[in-house]
């Protein structure tokens, strides 16, 4: 792996197609035989509306209900209209804790839970500070970025604008 580490985070509103975005990319290196880890958060939707995410383990692509609005289920954790199930974050810690070099790391999403309750995919700072890896795409929404600056690592801003697509 390279020496020097590229941070860029992805930003946007919600529903502008920041997974999509990095799902394109993990595709790209994918087949350019780049070794990808991290994780990648996919929606499900019932008539256009975000009604649950799912966390994929981008090593393996094995995939797990993470978070569903609280409607729909009762999985654990009650972040405002979410019901987090938090097996599926402490699994996501474990593979974030692993330190498997690669060529692309993919955190989707940090967010206030993260940086304001001091809770959810936590391993993800520590993976992007000691994890050897030539580039990261990390998913933060735009009132997270200041917060993140306070970590001191060195990033580029990716805005992806909001599209036509559900993502």
């Amino acid at each position: 792996m390279a020496d020097k580490k590229e941070i860029l985070i992805i930003t946007g509103s919600r529903g502008a197609g920041k997974t999509a975005y990095c799902r394109n990319e993990v595709q790209k290196a994918r087949e350019n035989s780049l070794i990808v880890r991290g994780i990648l958060s996919p929606a499900m939707f019932l008539n256009h509306k975000k009604i649950a995410f799912y966390a994929q383990n981008l090593k393996n692509d094995e995939k797990r209900l993470a978070g569903s609005l609280a409607s729909y289920a009762n999985l654990g954790k009650q972040f405002h209209d979410w019901t987090l199930d938090p097996d599926v974050i402490r699994w996501v810690n474990e593979f974030l804790s692993e330190k498997e070099p690669c060529d692309l790391l993919v955190i989707d999403e940090l967010g206030p839970l993260e940086f304001s309750d001091h809770e959810g995919y936590l391993a993800a700072f520590d993976c992007l500070k000691n994890q050897n890896y030539r580039k990261a795409l990390v998913v933060i929404r735009p009132e997270c970025i200041e917060a993140f600056q306070s970590f001191g690592l060195p990033f580029s801003i990716i805005e992806i604008e909001k599209a036509d697509t559900d993502s």
